[in-house]
């Protein structure tokens, strides 16, 4: 029993070590965790699905009769992946580039020089 409370407590003690440090930072932390959640689940998914689309097209291939039946099963196969990993980066930078402005809203911009701000 006390073993189970103490490893409990050495859980959550791990858990604020990981997540403090992003969010000790503000606004940005926080949009800075939403964005790395989604661009590792839409990572995720876009494995999985890969994986499932190389395995049928092992067993098209396998089911092939002759040459000519491989080599327009596997032309399929690679223009399609070609396809996806391609909209598969236009996504990845969507998910990136929504996280910029919330992130950024807090944040001051400084453009103007200050008057002494190069040493001699």
């Amino acid at each position: 029993m006390k073993s189970a409370k103490k490893s409990a407590k050495h859980a959550n003690e791990s858990t604020n070590f990981i997540v403090s440090p992003i969010g000790a930072i503000g606004p940005i932390g926080e949009t800075m965790q939403k964005v790395w959640a989604d661009l590792s689940s839409e990572t995720l998914r876009f494995v999985a699905s890969r994986m499932q689309q190389d395995l049928e097209a092992q067993k098209a291939i396998a089911a092939c009769k002759d040459l000519a039946d491989m080599q327009r099963v596997q032309a399929d196969f690679f223009t399609q992946a070609l396809e996806q990993y391609r909209s598969q980066v236009s996504r990845m930078m969507e998910i990136i580039s929504t996280g910029a402005p919330e992130g950024l809203a807090g944040v001051p911009l400084i453009t103007k020089r200050e008057y002494d701000d190069v040493p001699l």
